[in-house]
């Protein structure tokens, strides 16, 4: 100490430090007390213990003598600040990805427990209810920190409370074996409540809140789907629309007194479900309404419902219901919190605004003479049918073939599936009968229940080749006029009838004699026929015009001519005449037809081109055909030796002459005379003509025999053959 030796009185200082420990301060002060060594005079040595000069009451140090006064260490004494911090941080994590806070999903805590004290702890520990967490930390010293993890799944119900509340506890002893707990503080909320903490740790902590966004929301959603309730494929009265209103609770609470209205279906606060939906629960509600004729004229139904529900603060909302259908949605003006865009739900019906016209022919034979013909009558009904779903008005028919001009169609006004008939005739004129048919379309004007008007042409309904007939819209179906069509039975007769004139008035059919012909001409057929003309080729008739070449049905002509006998023609036993009239009927089609004998009723066909192939015959004039001939044989004796005494070897002369007594050319003419030797010989040419005469000159010498008979007998015989081919002798 200084030099190491002490005068008395003189004092001297020393200094050193202590660096504190851990344990120093746990144990909350120091005690340290230095000893001098130190000897006298009489070289006695001594120690002497120091004294803490700030402590009165100082005990004895048991100093060696001679230093007993009392002395004490030096004790150096710190504040002990034994305590903790604990901080709870929350996460909150979409479990399930749907972006939406609902039960099942987690808040993941996150507790950090510090030694914010000077002191080391001991029997450090973590609980934590909510989450199940019993955890021993154990000792901690002065600054330091753990952290612990934890975590809680959502219930609904604390999705329907907003939030969840938690706190954890950490329970430590300090040094001096005391223990004391701390709740954890939100280290996010800043305005702190004390947590009545066990001392030291009353400093204001606060459970860690994790509030959500309470989305207390439902959709309502009504679709609809059309019936038809009688199965005819037709959108009418009585049909249904059967409703499907599907409530869901599109939020993340649950809504409770759920209740459902529908004014048009007849629903009034009718409870949907059991009152309660949970979160993406689903409630569906079917209902239905019968359409009526005005809901089918409006050309759709609108529909909404609204629904009325409690969130779990006990606000009341209702939301309308919503056409999923219909992307572009109206808002509905909803009470919060369902001020999304909702709509009616449309149900929209094809205005099927439409009628039928069906016209039907009835051909009247006016005068009952069986033949189509000019005054005869065509009796039209016409049908006009509403065949839509709609109300038609201002219904009204037009048919300027038989007079009817802007005629009300019954009462004017058409319901689904009315008839009215309307009846109407036309007479006939023999332009029509000409033309093969008259054609006949009324067309009907109406209103639908847009105000829009629409004519519709009538149908034929016997004829299913249907051609479109250009009706305004929605008519445009294939309709077509009434055909009233006629046989046009163009054709006429022809008929020829003879009359032989004795022309040289001798009694007998010969060359030079006539046959006077009338050919009646007459159209037998209902139209008219043109460009009448016949031929008569026998009697030199080409292409003359019959009267002035047009026949009205009925209408008669009549031309005469005649025919001059050949004699080809006797030995033929006839004449055999056929005029040809051709004509051209009102097709302009041209057809021929031969003449026809009306003496003879066994009629062949004449192969007419048609439509007159009906069987005619040539007008056939016979004659009394007279194929015959004389034949005369005269004789002369003759003396031939001139002793005047008929005696062998006198001679007889014989004369034949052959006439053709008859009408007709004879051939083949042969004679045989066998007692003068001849045999077959021609007769001239063979070929007489009538009244023409040959003459054969021939002989026979007498014999004895005939002498002594006293004459002789001789005949030729003429063998001929006649124009018909018989073979006859004479």
């Amino acid at each position: 100490v200084g030099t190491g030796t002490l005068t008395p009185g003189q004092s001297e200082t020393i200094n050193t430090s202590y660096t504190l420990t851990q344990s120093d301060i746990d144990n909350g002060s120091v005690s340290n007390q230095a000893t001098v060594t130190y000897t006298d005079p009489d070289n006695n040595t001594y120690t002497n213990d120091s004294d803490d000069p700030d402590d009165g009451t100082n005990a004895d140090d048991g100093d060696t003598e001679p230093n007993s006064d009392p002395d004490d260490p030096t004790e150096t004494t710190f504040t002990k600040d034994s305590k903790l911090s604990v901080e709870k941080t929350d996460n909150y994590v979409d479990a399930n990805g749907d972006g939406i806070v609902n039960a099942g999903d987690r808040i993941d805590y996150t507790i950090t427990v510090t030694n914010t004290g000077n002191t080391t702890l001991t029997s450090v520990s973590v609980n934590d209810p909510l989450t199940g967490l019993s955890q021993n930390i154990g000792t901690m010293t002065p600054g330091q920190s753990e952290t612990i993890n934890t975590s809680y799944t959502l219930t609904q119900a604390d999705i329907d409370n907003g939030s969840v509340s938690n706190q954890a506890t950490v329970t430590y002893t300090d040094p001096d074996n005391n223990t004391y707990t701390n709740d954890s503080d939100d280290p996010d909320d800043g305005t702190n409540a004390d947590d009545g903490d066990t001392e030291p740790n009353s400093d204001p902590d606060d459970p860690t809140e994790t509030t959500f966004t309470k989305d207390s929301k439902l959709s309502v959603e009504k679709t609809d789907n059309y019936v038809d309730a009688n199965g005819d494929g037709i959108v009418n009265a009585g049909d249904r629309i059967d409703y499907t209103i599907t409530v869901t609770n599109t939020g993340n609470t649950t809504l409770t007194n759920v209740t459902i209205d529908d004014n048009l279906t007849g629903i009034n606060g009718q409870t949907v479900g059991t009152g309660t939906l949970t979160p993406g629960q689903s409630e569906t509600i079917n209902t239905s309404y019968t359409l009526t004729q005005s809901d089918i004229d409006n050309g759709s139904v609108s529909n909404q419902a609204t629904v009325t529900y409690t969130d779990p603060d006990n606000n009341t909302y209702t939301n309308d219901s919503d056409d999923p259908d219909d992307g572009t949605n109206a808002d509905d003006g909803d009470t919060e919190p369902n001020s999304d865009p909702d709509d009616p739900t449309q149900t929209s019906f094809p205005h099927d605004s439409k009628l039928s016209v069906e016209k039907t022919d009835n051909y009247v034979d006016a005068n009952g003479d069986g033949i189509v013909n000019a005054g005869d009558r065509i009796d039209y009904t016409i049908t006009v049918t509403n065949t839509g779903n709609t109300t038609l008005t201002n219904v009204t028919i037009d048919d300027n073939l038989t007079g009817i001009n802007g005629q009300t169609v019954g009462t004017g006004t058409l319901t689904p599936g009315q008839s009215e008939t309307i009846n109407t005739s036309y007479t006939l004129t023999q332009a029509d009968i000409d033309n093969g048919s008259v054609s006949n379309q009324a067309t009907v004007t109406y209103t639908d229940p847009d105000n829009n008007t629409y004519t519709n042409d009538s149908d034929d309904p016997d004829d299913g080749t249907n051609a479109d007939d250009a009706d305004t819209e929605p008519n445009s179906d294939p309709d077509d006029p009434t055909e009233t069509t006629f046989t046009k039975d163009s054709k006429l007769s022809v008929e020829k009838t003879d009359n032989y004139v004795d022309a040289n008035g001798d009694g007998i059919v010969n060359a030079g004699d006539r046959i006077d012909y009338t050919i009646t001409v007459t159209n037998t057929g209902n139209t008219t026929l043109t460009n009448v003309t016949i031929d008569d080729n026998l009697t030199g008739i080409n292409g003359q015009t019959v009267g002035t070449g047009t026949l009205t049905p009925g209408q008669s002509e009549t031309i005469n001519t005649s025919y001059t006998l050949t004699q080809a023609d006797i030995d033929n036993g006839s004449v055999s005449n056929q005029a040809t009239v051709t004509y051209t009927d009102p097709d302009n089609n041209t057809y021929t037809n031969d003449s026809d004998d009306p003496d003879d009723g066994t009629n062949a066909d004449d192969g007419d081109t048609e439509p007159n192939s009906d069987p005619d015959d040539p007008t056939q004039t016979s004659f009394p055909q007279d194929s015959k001939l004389s034949v005369e044989k005269t004789d002369n004796y003759v003396d031939a030796n001139g002793d005047g005494i008929v005696n062998a070897g006198d001679r007889i002369d014989y004369t034949i002459t052959v006439t053709n007594t008859g009408n007709t050319t004879l051939t083949n003419v042969t004679i045989d005379d066998n007692l003068t030797g001849i045999n077959g010989q021609t007769v001239g040419t063979g070929t007489p003509t009538p009244g023409q005469s040959e003459t054969i000159n021939t002989s026979y010498t007498l014999t004895q025999a005939d002498i002594d008979n006293g004459s002789v007998s001789n005949q030729a015989t003429v063998t001929y053959t006649d124009p018909d081919n018989n073979t006859y002798t004479n």
